[in-house]
């Protein structure tokens, strides 16, 4: 996961991640499942199966700002035989599955509470011969050691056997919060084969970066659950706290406007083992403007390009240092702690926006995303998870506004910008394709994505 981490704000650290419970769809053709928001020596690949697709799956998501500083998207997922539920993090910008191990030392602390995963209660569970040690660390410092496994995973009504995951035995997901005891959960990435977690044979020090484990899109492909490695993420706004996404289809009726497909960027590293790789959901920011009380300004000079990270793993925007001063002078009455920023959660109701130009690899097509000062502006909390209130000042709460002042290039966009799209993500085709969300329930129209280049498809005229 490349999760962005917002600086202490309050004296409290920022991560902003996700949640998600799940929900079977009508269509057999669909994986879809729901989210909502809360506080807070080889490799063995499966086997395909020759029997007919269903084509999508539905789940539901849950916004949660107690566990994340800011919130971030959780998922259910079932684990082993007999199931045993846990809550993960949903994250775009990141390729394996990684969850606690009950016997890790935070979760017999009670500190997991997304639940964790005894080894020895699943029936199913499968161990490599030669130990298959992991290692992570993220930019946020958080990080987990443990070993992978094979066993089932179910996500609502779709079952894989034998999918390959790391169980974490040493965990450390939330380093900076409060107190110094965070709550622990697993993270699911959705991104491109190869940003699995190392494999240690010796410790965090020696790791086979070159060791990659079929992602869980390749899982539900080989089992016939999708026709493509596909999903769509739609994350609903701010207040709702809950979302969905829907593996192997689309949904016209969650956007408005043309669904614009834009082609990812490969790794342009030159030193980098990964050079020409498609290693991350990577396009180009090619303008930025502001929008007040009808008032529009742009923010970016002609022929402006910088590349960008499309991350559900990460609670705010970053942007570059000129275009991110430039949107907080507009915002007079918001207080500064370090690279982040505090407004009354009442400012939710300004009439502002920022208006994000996103351009594919070929440099063809532009998706235009407007997003609402409100998406950007989330509620904060102080105290322990399991007992956080909200941060007042004057009688009024506060939140923190989500924009982060990043570098020149190499920023990320999440949150707010998922909230405010409607976001397709093909790892067959490598790209991604946007749209501007439509809000409230308009009931649905789901299609299967099917292998090959992304349809043209018009979502609803009103947004």
């Amino acid at each position: 996961m490349m999760n962005l981490s917002l600086l202490a704000l309050l004296g409290l650290p920022a991560a902003i991640r996700s949640t998600v419970a799940a929900k079977a769809l009508p269509d057999e053709h669909v994986v879809r499942y729901g989210m909502q928001r809360r506080h807070v020596p080889h490799t063995v690949f499966p086997t395909p199966s020759h029997r007919k697709r269903d084509a999508t799956l539905h789940a539901d998501l849950n916004l949660n700002d107690q566990w994340i500083f800011s919130g971030g998207y959780f998922l259910d997922i079932d684990v082993g035989t007999p199931p045993q539920r846990l809550q993960v993090l949903l994250d775009t910008g990141s390729s394996g599955l990684f969850i606690p191990s009950a016997e890790s030392a935070r979760c017999l602390d009670r500190s997991c509470p997304g639940g964790s995963f005894l080894k020895n209660d699943s029936s199913t569970i499968k161990h490599f011969r030669t130990p298959a040690n992991f290692h992570t660390a993220y930019i946020d410092g958080s990080t987990a050691n443990g070993s992978y496994v094979q066993d089932t995973i179910r996500i609502g009504p779709a079952t894989v056997h034998g999918h390959t995951f790391a169980v974490a035995d040493h965990l450390n997901v939330s380093p900076g919060f409060e107190g110094g005891s965070g709550p622990q959960y697993g993270i699911l990435g959705l991104s491109f084969a190869g940003q699995e977690a190392s494999v240690c044979a010796s410790g965090p020090r020696n790791c086979d970066v070159n060791f990659t484990t079929p992602t869980i899109l390749d899982s539900l492909f080989d089992a016939g659950h999708i026709k493509s490695r596909s999903y769509s993420l739609y994350l609903d706004d701010v207040s709702s706290q809950t979302g969905s996404i829907l593996f192997g289809g689309i949904d016209s009726a969650k956007f408005s406007g043309d669904l614009v497909t834009l082609p990812v960027q490969k790794d342009l590293s030159p030193t980098s083992w990964t050079h020409g790789m498609y290693i991350s959901q990577d396009l180009l920011l090619t303008s930025v403007s502001a929008t007040r009380k009808g008032k529009t300004s742009k923010l970016t000079p002609k022929k402006y390009a910088s590349t960008v990270l499309i991350d559900s793993g990460a609670a705010a925007l970053s942007l570059p240092p000129s275009i991110y001063d430039e949107v907080m002078s507009a915002l007079p009455s918001a207080s500064q702690h370090g690279e982040t920023s505090a407004v009354f959660c009442k400012d939710a109701d300004m009439d502002a926006s920022l208006t994000l130009g996103l351009t594919g690899a070929d440099g063809k097509s532009t998706a235009h995303i407007q997003i609402p000062y409100s998406n950007l502006i989330v509620p904060v909390y102080q105290g322990a998870y399991e007992d956080s209130k909200p941060y007042m000042q004057d009688g009024e709460p506060l939140c923190v506004f989500a924009l982060a002042k990043g570098a020149e290039d190499g920023n990320v966009l999440g949150d707010p910008l998922l909230r405010s799209a409607y976001a397709v993500f093909s790892l067959d085709e490598k790209t991604i394709s946007l749209a501007q969300a439509r809000y409230g329930d308009h009931g649905s129209n789901v299609k299967a994505i099917a292998p090959g280049p992304m349809p043209s498809l018009k979502g609803e005229t009103a947004a």
